[in-house]
């Protein structure tokens, strides 16, 4: 009879842990707090698949490739960069130095947007919590982006998150997961440039 109930008192708090799991997977809450996303931006090179190179320096992997960037942009220079996205005013900004003069920039952006209240059918909801498809954009002011039209090559320059993704404004709110933020050169067919990183 014990060893029985002892059996019964562990699956019941076997089921008690495991509906506990379940209920805190179905309501991952937002955070409180998260103000602004703001990334220092390193150049952007070609992926790496080992084909051959064999490295011999210490300490680091003993195949890689030589550098290369054709498949990103190899034309914009660059001293420095920095992206943010700020709740408050719902602005990208941008801030950079040594840029090309005359040269002209975009922000490519991939976020994953979820957001309550969400009305939906099938099945019917009024108050909803959603999450949608990730959204790619390249944005920047119309006609040519942001021209950087200092000799120095320096940029300074916002443009609202909803004008980015202006097909689907209302995911300027919400819990925004940036996938990815990139700088492109306009006037190299908006190839990347610059991703968010740190040199070191």
């Amino acid at each position: 009879m014990t060893v029985r109930r002892g059996v019964a008192l562990a699956g019941a708090a076997l089921s008690l842990l495991l509906a506990a799991g379940t209920t805190r997977a179905q309501t991952a809450q937002f955070p409180q707090l998260a103000r602004s996303f703001s990334a220092w931006l390193v150049r952007a090179f070609d992926q790496c698949t080992p084909g051959g190179l064999s490295v011999v320096s210490p300490g680091l992997p003993q195949q890689g490739c030589l550098s290369t960037a054709s498949g990103v942009d190899n034309q914009m220079t660059m001293d420095f960069g920095k992206v943010r996205i700020s709740k408050g005013s719902g602005k990208i900004k941008l801030f950079g130095r040594g840029m090309t003069p005359g040269g002209r920039v975009k922000v490519q952006l991939t976020v994953r947007v979820t957001k309550t209240g969400v009305n939906t059918k099938n099945p019917t909801k009024s108050n909803a919590r959603v999450t949608f498809a990730d959204q790619t954009v390249v944005c920047g002011p119309p006609p040519f982006g942001f021209v950087i039209v200092y000799p120095t090559g320096a940029l300074g320059a916002s443009i609202d998150l909803a004008d980015c993704l202006s097909s689907y404004p209302g995911l300027a709110t919400g819990n925004i997961e940036i996938e990815e933020v990139a700088l492109v050169n306009v006037d190299n067919s908006n190839k990347v440039f610059a991703r968010p990183g740190v040199l070191r």
